[in-house]
């Protein structure tokens, strides 16, 4: 982002916004009447920036988060056998969609999960883009009485659903856990089984 008010000496304004992405501001002051507004600008603009000298280092957080998040593959994995994707042994799921609080084997907290709607979403989505081609290839080629290729692939659909929709929860609930989203920062004796 660049304001220009005039043509005389620039001061470089840093500052690191929330999302850890560097910005740059460059004022330049101006000996006429745009003078009056840089100021107003500076006032306005000078508490929420840090001034950066050529003397200080700049820090990126945005690197240093990447670096800490857990191992997503394995995780991914983990979390569609529907195991904890710390130790990899104890169950995620207490019933057929209902998240244990925590794991049994490490107590790993899955308390504050959030998959809510984004795996029936995905099963879905996958489900259907699956049996869409299916089902017009069948027709294509068998040309079976619509209600009967109907009722087959509600069937097959439902059953496919189903068996998808667990694993995807667990998928969904390792990828958080593995990213350090909603509440899985850690701990200080956090083990990670390979």
């Amino acid at each position: 982002m660049l304001f220009t008010a005039g043509l005389l000496p620039s001061f470089t304004y840093k500052y690191a916004a929330q999302n850890s992405f560097r910005r740059t501001i460059v004022i330049l002051f101006a000996t006429s009447r745009r003078e009056a507004a840089c100021h107003s600008l500076i006032s306005i603009t000078l508490p929420y920036l840090h001034c950066m000298t050529d003397q200080t280092t700049y820090i990126d957080t945005h690197d240093d988060k990447a670096k800490s998040d857990r191992p997503l593959k394995p995780a991914l994995l983990r979390g569609w056998k529907r195991v904890c994707p710390n130790c990899g042994s104890g169950p995620i799921l207490s019933g057929y969609l209902k998240v244990h609080d925590t794991c049994s084997v490490c107590s790993e907290e899955f308390y504050h999960q959030r998959a809510d709607d984004g795996p029936s979403y995905v099963t879905i989505l996958i489900a259907g883009h699956l049996l869409g081609p299916m089902m017009l290839i069948a027709f294509e080629m068998f040309r079976p009485d619509p209600i009967v290729l109907s009722l087959v692939f509600i069937l097959f659909f439902v059953a496919l659903a189903l068996f998808l929709l667990p694993r995807i929860k667990g998928a969904f609930i390792a990828l958080q856990w593995a990213k350090r989203m909603h509440g899985f920062s850690g701990k200080s004796g956090e083990t990670v089984a390979k």
